[in-house]
């Protein structure tokens, strides 16, 4: 479910970035959104090429670790495009990201990276 509440936005201090998961390698936001699916010719030369399933890993991780606070994921966005994400990704981010908040809390906010 999306929200938007405009009553709460003070001018310029709202701005949105559309960018391609290479231009935002480096860049952070507070929410990411990221359209699922390749296209049929990424996903073929996947199935050749263990370079290429590598590559996409490492573009994928790229586009979908720049949120700070929230990932939106969305499906079926475009006609054509074949599904990539596994279907169970959201449940195992969330639970991710409630394991690390609790560790946070435990360890007093330590990050040991």
């Amino acid at each position: 479910m999306i929200t938007t509440r405009c009553d709460d936005v003070v001018e310029d201090t709202y701005h949105v970035r559309v960018l391609t998961i290479h231009a935002s390698k480096g860049a952070e936001a507070t929410d990411d959104c990221c359209f699922d699916g390749i296209t049929g010719e990424i996903a073929r030369e996947m199935d050749r090429s263990d370079e290429t399933r590598q590559n996409e890993a490492r573009t994928w991780y790229v586009g979908l670790s720049r949120a700070s606070e929230r990932l939106h994921l969305m499906y079926d966005a475009f006609p054509g495009a074949i599904d990539h994400l596994p279907g169970n990704l959201a449940p195992q981010a969330a639970a991710s990201a409630r394991r690390q908040a609790s560790e946070a809390m435990t360890d007093g906010g330590a990050d040991d990276r």
